[in-house]
């Protein structure tokens, strides 16, 4: 069968790998992936059934869970990547760092928003979210804690008791987390202020989960080449909870971008749909299983990115950063951002100290900041500190 290579005679077909909620830190499923597969029913029908008579796959279905547990299996995912090649495109979440990210984006956003550019342009944001990272990765206990308490308040509500998120806990161990953990207590209200409505069971039950980010992304990025948007989906509880945000992109025809131009990257904020999203079961739809297949072929390859002998595994990496079809939503792993031997980090580490400090003395936190980080880069240019080796400030 000749596949069809007219994107806007195709319908959009979603699944995901690795699904645990707002359970970021679930030990079993540290990888979350979401794969998104141009295609229509005839031709992903006759991609199934070729797959699983070839392969002899049984329960005429599917399912990425199972074939990854053997080399046959493994042939047949990789069978259906080559077939796929260019009309699919792929999330690619790591959990702690998605959750590092969620800390920084609901713990210290609130308290610098009227400012905050200052603050990512001096990527203040990844010295913080790469510090908490690395500090996960490491199972460092302090950070641990401090995480499980965070995804508590953020599913419980606001009455949810903490001993180490929200207190002052001196912790001469680890001056950054002790300076973390104070931010936290300081800013507490301003937290408590943007989440209002939104902790706990109530419209924002799933809060931390990122099926609907990963969906949007994937859709902009879609919606840059096909005109009208038909998509299907796996039913997910995220995705039936958060349907208002994609019923107000039906018969939209603009289309809203936002550019960083210092990463010549473009991301759509628009995009144009058909009808609702289509929520649907994978035994009754075939695009499904096809995502299904690519969803968990990266999450098998992710997850096993240190085994050098696994092939299959090494052959999808390769594809993770060569390939326009892969969107790593939430990669951590670039620690250079958080190691204060470079100066850029140093800076970052004296801001939050400074913040933190105006917090003692009970001082608006942003009360002339840019001239005071100023302060604090000259005086770093004027005493370089003796530990930072990479000057690029």
């Amino acid at each position: 069968m000749q596949l069809n290579n007219d994107l806007n005679n195709m319908q959009i077909y979603c699944d995901e790998s690795g699904f645990t909620g707002n359970r970021l830190l679930d030990a079993d499923q540290p990888i979350f992936t979401f794969a998104s597969v141009a295609s229509n029913e005839e031709e992903a029908q006759f991609i199934v059934e070729k797959i699983i008579k070839d392969y002899g796959i049984q329960n005429g279905e599917i399912k990425s869970g199972n074939l990854v547990k053997n080399p046959k299996g493994l042939r047949a995912l990789d069978e259906i990547l080559e077939i796929l090649d260019g009309r699919y495109k792929i999330c690619i979440c790591d959990k702690k760092y998605t959750i590092a990210g969620k800390f920084f984006e609901y713990i210290f956003e609130p308290a610098l928003a009227a400012k905050n550019s200052i603050f990512y342009r001096m990527n203040f944001h990844r010295f913080i979210t790469n510090y908490l990272h690395l500090k996960l990765v490491t199972q460092d206990k302090s950070a641990e804690v401090i995480f499980e308490e965070f995804y508590k308040v953020m599913k419980e509500g606001v009455d949810t008791p903490t001993k180490s998120l929200f207190q002052i806990i001196n912790n001469q161990s680890d001056l950054v987390l002790d300076q973390i953990q104070k931010f936290a207590h300081y800013n507490k209200d301003s937290f408590l202020s943007e989440m209002d409505g939104y902790l706990g069971e109530g419209s924002g039950k799933w809060i931390l989960d990122i099926t609907t980010t990963c969906l949007f992304s994937s859709l902009g990025k879609w919606g840059q080449k096909i005109d009208i948007l038909d998509v299907y989906c796996d039913s997910s509880k995220p995705l039936n909870a958060n349907q208002e945000i994609f019923n107000s992109m039906v018969g939209r025809t603009e289309r809203k971008s936002q550019i960083y131009e210092q990463f010549n990257l473009e991301l759509p904020l628009t995009f144009n749909l058909k009808q609702p999203i289509q929520m649907v079961d994978s035994k009754s739809f075939y695009g499904i299983q096809l995502a299904d297949a690519i969803a968990g072929s990266f999450n098998y390859a992710y997850k096993n990115i240190e085994d050098k002998q696994n092939t299959f595994a090494l052959k999808w990496m390769n594809k993770i950063f060569q390939d326009e079809s892969i969107l790593a939503t939430y990669l951590g792993g670039d620690y250079e951002y958080a190691n204060i031997n470079n100066a850029s980090a140093m800076l970052n580490w004296l801001t939050l100290n400074h913040i933190v400090q105006k917090c003692d003395n009970g001082l608006p936190i942003l009360d002339n900041i840019s001239d005071e980080i100023l302060s604090l880069r000259q005086l770093m240019l004027l005493n370089p500190p003796p530990n930072v080796k990479v000057w690029n400030i």
